[in-house]
Order: structure tokens, then sequence, then C-alpha cells
């Protein structure tokens, strides 16, 4: 039984699967990764994830629609939310209720320790 379970919305394969290989070095861990906003909506409703990481820049709805989305539903308020993007979207990331924003690229050990302060793991 997995202790945490961590939600990845990046439509970029290769960045999905450097940031599950870095979240899952956190013992305990599951994690999901969606290409869409829309797909990664349904998971999150579904499962409701210990975290949620969102890319900005996807097809269609972006990554703060999806964090508008989310903070306007019962099950989505109080989801920690870790938006991860290239785009110069800080103070709307906060503004929409995102936990925490990062800036890509950031180092796999920077963003290793926001997930686990996001997660409230202490080692």
């Amino acid at each position: 039984m997995s202790r945490y379970r961590v939600v990845i919305c990046e439509d970029d394969p290769t960045t999905l699967t450097l940031l599950r290989r870095i979240i899952e070095k956190i013992p305990g861990t599951e994690v999901a990764g969606w290409p869409s906003v829309g797909q990664a909506l349904l998971d999150i409703e579904r499962s409701k994830p210990s975290l949620v990481v969102l890319d900005h820049m996807m097809p269609g709805a972006t990554g703060l629609d999806g964090l508008k989305h989310l903070r306007s539903t019962p099950w989505g308020k109080g989801i920690p939310v870790l938006l991860y993007s290239a785009s110069d979207i800080e103070e709307a990331a906060y503004r929409e209720g995102a936990t925490s924003f990062l800036r890509k690229p950031a180092p796999a050990s920077h963003f290793l320790s926001r997930v686990k302060t996001l997660l409230g793991v202490t080692e």
C-alpha cells in the first residue's frame, strides 16, 4: 500500500518520465502521469492524491485552467498543487490557489525537496 499518491500532469513524455523517477525516490510513493489536464482531473477526482504537479503549457486546457477547476470543486480544494512551469506565471499560480510554484527547469534535487516538503516527508 502506497503512503503517498502523486498525480503529474505533463504533456512532454521525457519530462514526465524524469519527474516520475524523481518522485519515486520517495519510499511508499505511487505516481500517476497524464498528458492532459482533463485526464489528470478525472484521476484526481477518483483517487484524491496527496499532491498534484501541474505543467502550465499544455495542449487544450492549461495548468492554470486545471488549477482553477480543481479549486472550484469540493474534492479539489484541499489537495496541495505544485505548478511547475517555464512560463512566468508565479503570481497567477498563487492567485488561483497553487500551494507552490517552481520554475522549469529546476535541478532534480530542488524539485525533490519541494515535493517532499509538500507531502510532509521528513527524513
